[in-house]
């Protein structure tokens, strides 16, 4: 759980090993946010992200919530499970 401000002038990456998710009030601050998850990843705080590169998923998810509270672009988001 992401329960505070992660600010990077640069790529963030998140990698884990299970479920990602983000406390109310917190927020990701990034150029580029890329990524895995095992359980899926619900990203839903006023974060502020230039560009959404690759994020995968790799286990029975709930799939992948992201709310950017500016303009964004998205590159290769990672495969699309059936």
């Amino acid at each position: 759980t992401i329960g505070c401000a992660l600010t990077a002038n640069a790529v963030v990456t998140l990698d884990i090993g299970g479920k990602i998710t983000q406390s109310a009030g917190s927020a990701i601050t990034a150029s580029t946010l890329t990524g895995s998850s095992a359980d899926g990843a619900t990203l839903t705080g006023a974060n502020h992200v230039g560009d959404l590169g690759p994020f995968t998923d790799t286990g029975a998810s709930t799939g992948f919530s992201f709310t950017d509270a500016q303009a964004l672009t998205t590159t290769q988001a990672g495969p699309r499970k059936p």
